[in-house]
């Protein structure tokens, strides 16, 4: 199982992540959380789809504490 995972915090999408251990990378954001944010999370049976949605997140919604898929020129890694 994988999971793709958005943090939201006063509305704005502040992180996009994937993983297959859910519990243990919520624990590392905490620091990207507050108390008023809300973590939207789906899960999936297939890695490259869960890649390919978060590259496609990341791009649509430029969270603050993302880098990778949001500079134009970088290396693509899948095809969208």
């Amino acid at each position: 199982m994988y999971f793709l995972y958005l943090i939201f915090d006063a509305e704005t999408c502040v992180y996009v992540g994937e993983t297959s251990n859910i519990f243990w990378r919520i624990i590392k954001h905490k620091d990207k959380c507050s108390s008023e944010s809300v973590i939207y999370l789906q899960e999936y049976q297939d890695k490259e789809e869960v890649l390919r949605l978060e590259k496609h997140y990341i791009r649509m919604l430029k969270p603050k504490f993302n880098s990778r898929y949001c500079q134009a020129g970088q290396l693509e890694l899948f095809r969208f």
